[in-house]
């Protein structure tokens, strides 16, 4: 990364829109899946970068995720999942979350990536 403005700002611009997709995901308990996933994609957009992540998250869980096709998008923060994240799934009694924040800018070819478990007091 060096010095370089852009790789610095990039890095930066992750990681505190990852703090704050996870106050947005903490403050609006109604909020579905696909409503944070959008949240996160303006976000990326309001910072100069494009939202590189086909998914904004995950549930926590033991469950692959190297791809998505043909699985349910319930355990993803993916925009076709409409379901509440702060509801109960699959049987569990707590649901807990994974944020991924992957921001790219394509042109040059550079992309960064941050994660944090969604939780109050992480």
């Amino acid at each position: 990364m060096g010095q370089d403005p852009v790789k610095l700002k990039l890095k930066n611009d992750v990681k505190t829109a990852c703090y704050k997709v996870r106050e947005h995901y903490l403050n609006n308990p109604e909020i579905t899946s696909a409503q944070l996933y959008d949240f996160c994609t303006q976000l990326a957009l309001s910072k100069g970068w494009e939202f590189g992540g086909e998914i904004a998250g995950h549930l926590v869980g033991k469950f692959p995720h190297e791809r998505l096709e043909g699985v349910p998008k319930d355990t993803y923060i993916h925009p076709e999942n409409h379901l509440k994240l702060h509801s109960s799934l699959h049987g569990l009694e707590e649901t807990h979350w994974i944020i991924e924040i992957h921001f790219v800018d394509r042109n040059k070819k550079i992309g960064g990536f941050f994660e944090q478990l969604a939780l109050a007091d992480s």
